[in-house]
């Protein structure tokens, strides 16, 4: 029984200490498939990208957010929408650690309302003065009537 714990325990130590290898499926990850996170453990990039599409944006060994990561010596930023989180970033929650992600969405979400304020405005413009233009029209053909 010794014998099976003590190779476990080995077996474990030797995927910690091989840099190449993905956390997540244990296989040898090619130069620009490594994705390595903030926390400094490394994935290859479908185990991250499958792991970022089922909605988890924390570290799968560690659970650590993950706010960005590189792959082929380029960072990544991973920012994730939930109409959740961005309800309660409107209601003033700033605790959120993401508040400048949703904020920037929240910014575009004022420049529509203003827009549609303002082409509402134009229209009630143009309709009172339509309504005040038929008005005229009407009057006139009021008083110029033979009857």
């Amino acid at each position: 029984m010794e014998n099976s714990i003590t190779s476990g325990i080995f077996m474990n130590e030797n995927l910690r200490d091989n840099e190449d290898s993905c956390i997540i499926c244990y296989n040898t990850i090619s130069e620009k498939d490594i994705c390595k996170t903030d926390c400094n453990h490394i994935y290859c990039s479908d185990c991250i990208n499958t792991w970022f599409d089922r909605g988890n944006i924390f570290c799968p060994m560690c659970r650590q957010n993950i706010r960005r990561y590189i792959k082929d010596n380029e960072i990544i930023r991973v920012i994730k929408i939930n109409n959740n989180q961005l309800n309660n970033n409107i209601e003033g929650d700033t605790d959120n650690e993401n508040t400048g992600d949703y904020l920037l969405i929240q910014r575009s979400n004022i420049k529509y309302i203003q827009l549609y304020f303002f082409v509402n405005i134009i229209y009630v413009i143009y309709t009172q003065y339509y309504q005040y233009k038929m008005k005229e029209e009407l009057e006139n053909l009021y008083l110029n009537c033979s009857f």
